[in-house]
């Protein structure tokens, strides 16, 4: 509807496309093609949304998206806003998306509070709610099928800004480098949870090196990178030669950072290690029982279950906000 927005206001948007077949279909944008958008700098890049294409310094409020985007290969897009430089506030996005990208939002640079992504995307390097977050993520969550096979993750897949009180919920079918919330941390993620099933598709194509980094909750935590309070309980499953999994951690793959009080359901993963290269301090593995109905409060006592968190009569627990 935008391609592009600056220090606007948009409210009370809903783009309704559900009842047309061909929906919004960019890959026919030849500007677009003539470059790789991820190799450009912020400044000078061209983003792609159902929404808008670039907000810039903008307000969006209770806005949403209803349909299907399809964009190129190599395009910032996304199903909703392709590059976020300003304000999102109780937005979401609810279709399917086609090609690389993300559910939400690709780059995100400034505030996102209150919104979702629902529906099923897929592509190579998808993520289920913002490609590469270098702002603020606040009260936001997932509920849709992310497929594809690099650097695929369940809400984000490269952070190096901060991420609070979100959740995915779904399934992730992935491949080389994914994780269950975020493929990449190198910024703050506190308050988060996974209940989503994990497929694994291990292949060596002979486009890339055959090795594997797979995560529940991150597959590579690097240096600086810090995760608190965090769970992951989904089933994982592999399909294809284990051989090429170079690091497969029921919580991280990877960990050069800080891991402070995680989880993960070890019995419903099927996985003893928690954190298979790195510092396996912080990640603990529980059974389905320790970490479902009140039980939980016990055995996970660190998380903040007056504020934040709330257990349920029999599930896992959740974030006290998702009862507004």
């Amino acid at each position: 509807m935008f391609g592009y927005v600056k220090e606007a206001v948009l409210e009370n948007i809903t783009i309704d496309n559900r009842e047309r077949l061909d929906n919004v279909d960019m890959s026919s944008y030849s500007s677009r093609k003539q470059k790789n958008q991820s190799q450009i700098e912020p400044a000078d890049k061209q983003g792609v949304g159902g929404l808008v294409g670039m907000n810039d310094e903008g307000t969006i409020k209770n806005c949403h998206f209803y349909g299907k985007v399809i964009a190129f290969p190599g395009l910032v897009s996304a199903g909703f806003i392709g590059i976020n430089k300003g304000s999102i506030e109780n937005s979401s996005f609810n279709g399917s998306k086609d090609g690389s990208g993300s559910g939400f939002v690709y780059e995100n640079y400034g505030s996102i509070i209150g919104s979702s992504a629902h529906g099923d995307i897929q592509g190579q390097g998808i993520s289920g709610f913002v490609r590469n977050n270098d702002g603020v993520i606040e009260f936001s969550y997932v509920n849709m099928r992310v497929t594809g096979y690099i650097g695929v993750a369940g809400f984000v897949s490269k952070n190096q800004g901060e991420i609070r009180s979100s959740f995915m919920r779904g399934t992730i079918v992935g491949g080389r480098n994914s994780g269950g919330f975020v493929g990449d941390n190198y910024g703050q993620i506190e308050n988060v949870y996974v209940l989503a099933d994990l497929e694994m598709m291990i292949e060596d194509n002979g486009n890339f090196p055959p090795s594997y980094e797979i995560g529940g909750v991150v597959g590579r935590n690097d240096s600086g990178g810090v995760i608190q309070n965090a769970f992951i309980a989904g089933t994982m499953n592999i399909d294809g030669d284990v051989e090429f999994i170079s690091s497969f951690g029921g919580y991280a793959a990877v960990n050069s950072g800080m891991i402070d009080h995680g989880y993960w359901d070890q019995e419903l993963i099927g996985m003893d290690v928690g954190v298979d290269e790195g510092d396996p301090e912080g990640a603990t593995g529980l059974t389905t029982n320790e970490m479902t109905g009140p039980a939980a409060e016990q055995n996970m006592p660190e998380f903040d279950w007056v504020n934040v968190w709330r257990t349920t009569e029999d599930g896992y627990p959740v974030l006290r906000w998702e009862e507004r």
